[in-house]
């Protein structure tokens, strides 16, 4: 800020020399506090305006000197000091000033602070979108830090700016952001990025530092499990390599040493180790960076030739490089600080499995203990920086991470028959992220906000939801858009500050099962079953576990088995699912899904003791990745009986959980308005979808048994839809619907369609939603989350159960069963018994092609399983009452004539 040197006297131009003088011997003697009371001081006597621009100068240049000695916290000080004074905060240089004290805020690792202030200016500034990347990315925000970058890129581009250095410093970014991703395709992205860069780079004058970090980028994207080409990966280092020792950087050569050893860790043992050991004659003794990656490839290294002690060794000198060395440091949980989870979440589980290694070598019971615990500091980190994710895509990024290490954990747990620790993991491996909104919503309602300011926050919701529909149909471009989606989501992350304490929501704590709670809960005819069936590990030393694990709890007894050979597994899966899409049509249709429904069924129970333990009881499942695509009612039980389908269906009644902990955290109030809200479109406004003339009768049925609010054909749109939904106890919907991996899954009504993402936003409050329609239980999968189905979006509006379907359903049988079913719900049987029941009636009264599982094995129930009480339809009644009564009087005057 200038000063206009007119609003000064020459008394008060004396007293601005005297203090300059005053504040400078301050200064030396680092007495800050002293400056402040001198300079609030009633002697400075100046007008109180021109007193404010004064202290903010003095702040501001106070602030400035600290910063150039690398005194941060000092800095952070005085120029919040010079902001507080300086009251005109819309001006420009006040805008400018946050945006210095967010940057200062990251030099002392506190990322969120440098968040918060960013997002409260409004400005549309390179820097601030630098930092905001900067920032998201030290918390491993990746796609929201990929996006802030774009952002800079764009920014310079519409703004024709020349400012190469933070095009650069961006790109820098994006790709280093790619490479934490995981993804084929963001490498592909990224290696394009370091091809565009180097050729800015060759035509301008730009330090050679940047050139040699594209170099490394470029190298890392061939240097991983999933893209892994050693001869273009080593070129691209050997190329970083030259660059650093033609400019005599020690520190650089070595990184790059340390990068190439650590390239032919899985392939080449004794070019590894040469790398390593010129890594460590190159590196400086006060190196502790490089020191620290120097004995984490060693350990990696050693690892993967079965030198587990070697090892361990390196794996501990690593973390003693990593806390400042410190003995025993990492055992320390409080010592864990923001800048250390990324390595943490790289070492802790390569530890914890090196370890696992050692024990099936030694047997030595110890070595188990040891990996436990490690996977559990794990378990611990990657709370911490889940806490600190709000992009849902980065929060999906490490619940797959999280799933590969839980996986891994699992089968450690199996080897001493850890059954306690395994179930953790097992329950934490599922729909956390849905539980955790589930936390969320609850914490929300407690607050009793206004339903004005709850409308007001699902509005802006509803524009995010805009915006990505238009950047699905590429109305605008890509850049413009990602900009308008992070300012809207700045925009609702400040109006939610405002209405209730955002950091807790985003911190809603969920609670977690053990199996003594859930034993207690079972009743003696119950088995809970949990399954785990582990995803492919891209940052394992070893090779992946190729089989998975289930859990069998019953009320006195808990059994861990191993589920062999997944891979072949998962294909017979596929195989059987894409059977069950069509009847059988021939003996030899029937012979093929015998044969394969027996192969699984053998599989997932595998011994004896497991087929005598479920028989005859009532199984609660908990599927995991491709075994929620499966019903496991259609399973055969016996092959030798060649005259019958011996079904397991006809021996457990079944349904299914997300996980036993959702169902402890999915508490939203039901409504107490006892009705069923039944809606069939029939026929739709978009004439690409087909009719269902048999939905009207479904829905019809229903109200023999209940009060049912129905609307059919044109009147069964996707606004009553809205307008009734948290009105009602049963939802009832026999409609279109879809989803796949490639679109959003919807469910129709008359004239419109309801998205997955539309739909997490309207409230339902039903204690069961039954959806008559296709594919209801499908979409994408994420790993260790689940799958992104519809049904999935009714349970985040509050439903505790759904009934959805595995596949097109049948627009016959569909009605018989539904009926059959609000049948047995009205006989007071629970949900779960009650579609059991008209699964089995339907099996009773059908014969010869009717009988596949096609028609009856689609419709699961997934989630709590009670009686409804909803008030019987007394119309009902009164009406087969009337009718019986009217024909007794019209046949006794019959009579009498």
């Amino acid at each position: 800020m200038k000063i206009n040197r007119r609003l000064f006297t020459k008394k008060e131009k004396g007293y601005f020399i005297f203090f300059f003088f005053l504040i400078s011997f301050i200064f030396n003697f680092s007495q800050s506090n002293k400056l402040d009371e001198l300079l609030n001081s009633n002697n400075l006597v100046v007008g109180k305006s021109k007193k404010n621009d004064t202290l903010s100068i003095f702040y501001h240049k106070y602030s400035d000197s600290f910063k150039k000695n690398k005194k941060y916290e000092q800095s952070i000080y005085f120029l919040n000091k010079s902001i507080l004074v300086n009251n005109s905060s819309n001006t420009i240089g006040h805008k400018n000033d946050s945006i210095e004290l967010s940057y200062l805020y990251l030099k002392i690792n506190k990322p969120l602070k440098s968040i918060s202030i960013l997002n409260s200016i409004n400005i549309e500034s390179i820097k601030k979108y630098y930092y905001l990347g900067l920032a998201y990315r030290n918390i491993f925000d990746f796609e929201k830090a990929i996006n802030n970058f774009k952002i800079v890129n764009y920014l310079i581009t519409k703004n024709n700016s020349k400012n190469n250095i933070y095009l650069i410093k961006s790109l820098i970014n994006i790709s280093y952001c790619y490479l934490q991703t995981d993804k084929i395709e963001n490498f592909n992205n990224g290696i394009r990025i370091c091809i565009y860069a180097d050729s800015i780079i060759e035509k301008n004058n730009i330090h050679w530092k940047y050139k040699f970090k594209f170099k490394l980028n470029h190298a890392s994207f061939y240097n991983n499990n999933k893209n892994l080409n050693i001869k273009k990966s080593y070129k691209y280092y050997n190329d970083a390599y030259l660059i650093a020792k033609r400019n005599n950087s020690s520190f650089y050569v070595t990184a790059t040493l340390l990068q190439i050893g650590n390239l032919y860790n899985t392939t080449n043992y004794k070019k590894s180790i040469a790398f390593l050991e010129k890594a460590s004659i190159k590196c400086s003794k006060n190196d502790t960076l490089n020191l620290q990656k120097l004995h984490f490839f060693y350990s990696i290294t050693y690892a993967n030739n079965k030198e587990f002690k070697k090892s361990i060794n390196s794996f501990q000198k690593s973390f003693h490089y990593l806390f400042n060395n410190k003995k025993s440091v990492y055992k320390n949980k409080s010592l864990f600080k923001n800048n250390h989870y990324k390595t943490l979440l790289y070492m802790l589980p390569m530890l914890a499995e090196t370890y696992s290694k050692y024990y099936e070598e030694t047997k030595n019971i110890k070595l188990l203990n040891k990996s436990i615990e490690y996977y559990k500091l794990a378990d611990y980190v990657l709370d911490l920086v889940k806490n600190n994710s709000t992009d849902f895509n980065s929060k999906l990024f490490w619940q797959k991470m999280s799933s590969e290490i839980y996986g891994k954990a699992i089968k450690t747990c199996y080897f001493n028959n850890n059954i306690k620790d395994a179930f953790y993991f097992m329950e934490k491996n599922k729909a956390l992220l849905l539980m955790e909104e589930i936390a969320n919503q609850n914490y929300k309602l407690s607050l009793d906000v206004s339903n004005d300011l709850l409308e007001k926050e699902n509005t802006i919701k509803k524009e995010l939801i805009k915006i990505d529909n238009s950047q699905q149909n590429n109305q605008f471009s890509n850049d413009s858009i990602i900009k308008l989606r992070l300012d809207t989501e700045i925009k609702l992350e400040k109006f939610q500050d405002s209405i209730y304490n955002h950091k807790h929501i985003q911190h809603s704590i969920v609670k977690i099962l053990n199996t003594k709670t859930i034993q207690h809960q079972l009743l003696k005819n119950e088995v809970f079953i949990e399954y785990c069936i582990p995803s492919e590990s891209s940052n394992s030393i070893f090779e992946s576990n190729k089989n998975g694990y289930g859990i069998f709890i019953t009320k006195n007894n808990k059994k861990f088995v191993k589920i062999k050979k997944t891979n072949q597994l998962k294909t017979q899966i596929q195989r059987i699912t894409k059977s069950l899409k069509k009847p059988f049509v021939s003996n030899n249709d029937i012979t093929k899904f015998k044969e394969l429904s027996f192969l699984i069924y053998d599989n997932l129970f595998p011994t004896l003791e497991i087929k005598k333990l479920i028989k005859n009881k009532k199984l609660t499942i908990a599927p995991d990745s491709y075994l929620s695509l499966l019903p496991f009612e259609a399973l055969i039980t016996h092959k030798t009986d060649q005259k019958k389908l011996n079904y397991l269906i006809e021996n457990c009644e079944i349904s299914y959980v997300y996980s036993y902990s959702f169902g402890e955290n999915n508490k939203l109030s039901s409504t107490k308005n006892s009705s069923v809200l039944a809606m069939a479109p029939v026929q739709f406004k978009n004439d690409i979808l087909s009719s269902l003339i048999n939905s009207k009768q479904e829905i019809k049925q229903i109200s023999n048994y209940f009060k049912c609010v129905s609307f059919t054909n044109n009147k069964a749109t996707k606004k009553t839809f809205i307008k009734e939904l948290s009105k009602h106890h049963i939802i009832h919907l026999a409609t279109h619907a879809n989803a796949n991996d490639t679109i959003n899954p919807w469910i129709s009504f008359y004239e419109k369609k309801i998205t997955l993402p539309e739909l997490y936003l309207e409230k339902n409050n039903a204690s069961l939603v039954v959806l008559s329609a296709c594919n209801t239980t499908l979409g994408k999968e994420e790993i260790g989350e689940g799958i992104m189905s519809i049904a999935r979006g009714f349970f985040n509006g509050g439903a505790q159960s759904v009934i959805s379907s595995l596949w097109s359903v049948d627009d016959t049988a569909t009605p018989y069963i539904m009926n059959a079913f609000y049948k047995n719900l009205y006989n007071n049987q629970t949900k779960s018994k009650a579609l059991h029941n008209a699964k089995l009636q339907y099996l009773k009264n059908h014969t010869h092609s009717e009988l596949s599982p096609h028609f009856w094995a689609s419709f699961i129930l997934i989630g709590k399983n009670n009686v409804v009480n909803i008030p019987f339809n007394y119309n009902y009644y009164f009406t087969f009452f009337a009718f019986f009564f009217f024909a007794f009087l019209g046949f006794y005057f019959y009579k009498r004539k």
